[in-house]
């Protein structure tokens, strides 16, 4: 409801990321929160009223041909991370190959 109401806060999304059949390499895995660009006008979002988003980017290496991804609005497998009622917005899911140095 935040897009909604026009309120926004920087903090960082309660959502627990798996990926399975991957190794993931948690020092280059990282969760960024940031506004969005404050030239642009979105309804009440404009400069000193931003809205944030959450950058999550994970680095990985295959350890199969297919791999599964799971988003849950969790904390971790066994505890709720985010508010009952919490609602999130996902703007683009992508995967794009790294190669390494």
């Amino acid at each position: 409801q935040n897009l909604l109401n026009g309120v926004s806060a920087r903090k960082a999304d309660r959502v627990h990321i798996a990926l399975d059949g991957v190794d993931v390499d948690d020092t280059r895995s990282f969760q960024f929160s940031f506004p969005q660009h404050y030239g642009r006008v979105l309804g009440p979002f404009k400069r000193g009223n931003l809205f944030w988003m959450n950058y999550h980017w994970r680095v990985f290496r295959a350890r199969q041909s297919t791999a599964r991804l799971v988003v849950r609005d969790w904390a971790d497998d066994g505890q709720p991370g985010g508010p009952v009622g919490q609602e999130l917005i996902y703007n683009f899911i992508e995967i794009q190959p790294y190669l390494e140095e």
